[in-house]
């Protein structure tokens, strides 16, 4: 039973640490494009895409944003990262957001983010 731990195990940690070593090459291959800047002997990631995100943002009263395409305009820039989306307010906005993350994981890329739905509720 040991022997089989071991073997098994074993096998399993070296593919992990393979597969491990494979996509943090293929991240720091696509993070070349990002500058980076040293302070206070921590490494910080600056974007300039981040910018450009705040400059079209665009308010809306009376409807709802195209959900699509900021996923799809957020995908294009982004590139291969876990992204949570919080949404906060009724029903039916939650619902939206939800299918629209569920759809796009369907269709993503494998260069393009992983979106992650997270909900709140403040029900008095």
């Amino acid at each position: 039973m040991v022997a089989s731990v071991v073997i098994f195990g074993g096998t399993v940690i070296g593919l992990w640490h393979n597969w491990e070593k494979r996509t943090s090459l293929r991240d720091k291959s696509n993070n070349t494009k990002v500058d980076k800047t040293e302070q206070n002997g921590s490494v910080a990631l600056e974007d300039p895409s981040q910018d450009n995100i705040a400059k079209s943002t665009v308010l809306r009263y009376g409807s709802r944003p195209d959900f699509k395409e900021i996923f799809e305009a957020m995908s294009e820039k982004w590139g291969n990262v876990d992204v949570g989306v919080l949404v906060c307010g009724p029903p039916t906005l939650q619902s939206s957001v939800s299918q629209e993350i569920r759809s796009h994981s369907l269709t993503r890329k494998p260069h393009f983010p992983i979106f992650h739905f997270n909900s709140h509720s403040f029900d008095l």
